[in-house]
């Protein structure tokens, strides 16, 4: 005679967890991201379409989610330099942001042109673009929306392109560590690092 087997619910395989899906998360255009140079960058030597490493220097947050988080790395490029003697204005550097990079995934970004200038009287100018806001500054001219918030010390609500300390006697040179602030010209597209 043959034992009939039955299954408790209790022996009854477990219920798979459902795997969260990965949601994307879109940096809207007139975001500010703060970088920090790593290297100086030297308008006498450097050549347009020079490619320098930066790291970012103050965290992005959309909704409340970390898309970039601080001291991730980036790159700015030399668009343009004019040296002295070659035009009637100041010394100037043409910068733009071009990507920056998370868990090794690299975001190319489009960036408004970023001008630093030289005073040419012998001394640093300290104007930043975009620098000099208060802690937590909302970017974007979106006050409660929780898009573009960026987090940490300095970044402001300025727009576009404005002067960056140089070195005096119409030098053209941004030493490293020099913090600059770019504006997003096109939104970014990814998934939050973390909330």
């Amino acid at each position: 005679m043959h034992a009939e087997v039955t299954t408790s619910p209790s022996a009854s395989a477990p219920t798979p967890v459902p795997v969260p899906a990965i949601t994307q998360t879109t940096i809207p255009a007139a975001t500010q991201i703060a970088i920090r140079l790593i290297s100086a960058i030297d308008g006498d030597t450097a050549q347009p379409g020079q490619v320098f490493a930066a790291s970012v220097d103050s965290a992005v947050s959309v909704n409340g989610h970390v898309f970039i988080p601080r001291f991730a790395n980036a790159q700015v490029r030399l668009l343009s330099a004019s040296k002295v003697g070659r035009f009637k204005d100041n010394p100037k550097l043409d910068l733009a942001l071009v990507n920056f990079t998370i868990q090794d995934r690299r975001y190319n970004v489009e960036s408004a042109v970023y001008e630093a200038t030289s005073g040419g009287r012998g001394k640093r100018t300290g104007k930043f673009a975009g620098i000099g806001g208060a802690v937590g500054t909302v970017v974007g001219g979106i006050e409660h929306g929780g898009k573009g918030l960026v987090e940490g010390g300095g970044a402001g609500a300025a727009a576009g392109g404005g002067a960056a300390a140089l070195t005096g006697n119409r030098e053209l040179k941004l030493p490293a560590e020099s913090r600059l602030s770019f504006t997003l010209d096109a939104p970014v597209t990814g998934a939050p690092r973390t909330r």
